[in-house]
């Protein structure tokens, strides 16, 4: 993944555009919460995304640091919703 696509996650999740940020997740994908929960494969976090933003119709993230090394990324900011 390049850091252009990381920012395209971003950018489609604070638009709450589920089917753009579904095509950037491969089928195995895992999601893992500040309190180390994790949430696996593409339909389960589709389906997640879907009921968090109908929960918190103003979440956004925002990005004040960026850093990469080969295929790590690390962001560092706020989220808010």
């Amino acid at each position: 993944m390049s850091s252009e696509k990381v920012f395209e996650f971003v950018k489609y999740i604070n638009e709450h555009d589920v089917k753009n940020i579904s095509e950037l997740m491969t089928d195995d994908h895992t999601f893992t919460d500040s309190h180390n929960n994790s949430i696996c494969s593409k339909e389960n976090m589709i389906r997640g995304w879907q009921g968090y933003f109908s929960m918190f119709p103003d979440y956004k993230l925002e990005v004040d640091e960026f850093y990469e090394a080969g295929s790590t990324f690390v962001m560092i900011g706020f989220a808010s919703g």
